[in-house]
């Protein structure tokens, strides 16, 4: 049996470039059967396709893996003679995820034989199924590794759908089969500033704390900052190195491609591990939660076109193992931090920042092309 039907590469191709999972929009991958013609004498013969695989919220930079088991059942009332051949899309760059790899460890293949090419796995059934009956279940791992290279996030997402060629119709069932790979945005040098500015920095009253370095421009307004915090201020070298490495990062985070609508109001909102879009302003009143689903190394990256406020008293809360150091805000537009709330994550911001009073940061604020107002804020890295 060839690897490659005509009929089925087409098909595969084709949902590769236009189907659409939620807001998934990275490389999608496909399971598609591929059928026998049906005998003269019976109906066409309906295949439906029975698929199990750990939902993984996020794959951790050094990789991780999902057992997958495959059965097909026959539910159209025509037996098949087989073989019955179901092909996966691979996890890789030859799919368009680069960074990522994928392999295939079989473990039970009775009745199946496995095979692979640059792009897809074929697992085929080799022999028949009766009327209304099922084959044997293909069980193994499916492993994902990430190359150790800057890759922010990649996201696909498994579907599984019966049938595929001309001459079989879709099976009863789809299952989806969600894997996202993420990793956490590369800050460069900055990793190590909890503040900077590429105007004027000020601190009203001189109260503000950090526990990392602060960055400026060389020449920039510097008003209110205590002996303690000048302490921290870098070097024109490290502030340049830190300054680009910022840019950087913003210009690669707001690039990404969505997985999920960002809510332009926030309060009262859990979110999960992904990447948020929102081209307009965003603002939180009252709470907002961070759900990583038991996995600490899952990234929340939430991108906004405009402003980004929080009112006052308002906060940030994790949950499920989440991590401050793997929230990042991405915002073209000012940055308004509302008195005595609390603001969870690194913002990689386009224009001003303002913090109200006692307004606490656990994370950083990293300004890329306007000054920054503080007012006795506590700003700790994540």
């Amino acid at each position: 049996m060839s690897l490659d039907p005509p009929s089925i590469t087409r098909q595969i191709v084709g949902r590769r470039t236009v189907l659409a999972v939620s807001a998934w929009s990275v490389p999608v991958v496909v399971l598609a059967i591929a059928a026998p013609a049906a005998s003269a004498s019976g109906p066409i013969t309906d295949f439906s396709l029975a698929a199990t695989a750990l939902t993984l919220s996020s794959i951790p930079s050094g990789g991780g893996s999902s057992p997958l088991t495959l059965t097909i059942s026959e539910v159209g009332g025509a037996a098949s003679t087989g073989p019955i051949a179901v092909f996966v899309t691979r996890l890789n760059a030859a799919n368009g995820l680069t960074g990522v790899s994928d392999s295939f460890v079989a473990d039970a293949v009775d009745g199946w034989t496995v095979e692979q090419t640059d792009d897809h796995f074929a697992f085929t059934y080799t022999s028949g199924i009766a009327a209304h009956s099922s084959s044997t279940t293909l069980t193994g791992t499916w492993k994902i590794a990430l190359a150790p290279a800057r890759l922010v996030s990649a996201i696909a997402t498994a579907t599984i759908t019966a049938g595929s060629g001309g001459d079989t119709n879709v099976g009863n069932n789809q299952v989806s089969l969600p894997f996202a790979t993420t990793n956490q945005i590369d800050l460069g040098a900055a990793t190590d500033y909890t503040l900077i500015g590429q105007a004027a920095l000020t601190d009203t009253g001189g109260a503000s704390t950090f526990d990392g370095a602060i960055g400026f421009e060389p020449g920039a307004a510097l008003t209110g900052f205590s002996p303690a915090a000048q302490a921290l201020f870098g070097s024109a070298a490290s502030n340049a190195q830190a300054e680009t490495d910022t840019r950087s990062a913003l210009a690669t985070a707001t690039a990404l491609p969505a997985t999920a609508a960002l809510p332009g109001a926030l309060g009262g909102v859990t979110l999960l591990p992904g990447v948020y879009r929102l081209a307009a302003a965003i603002g939180l009143t009252g709470v907002l939660t961070f759900d990583a689903g038991g996995d600490p190394s899952a990234s929340f990256i939430l991108v906004t076109g405009g402003a980004f406020t929080t009112a006052a008293s308002s906060s940030m809360v994790l949950s499920g193992g989440a991590r401050a150091s793997r929230i990042f805000w991405v915002t073209t537009g000012a940055v308004t931090l509302g008195a005595d709330s609390a603001f969870v994550g690194t913002a990689l911001i386009g224009a001003a920042v303002t913090a109200g009073a006692r307004a606490t940061v656990t994370g950083r604020l990293l300004a890329t092309n306007a000054a920054v107002t503080l007012s006795a804020n506590p700003i700790r890295l994540p």
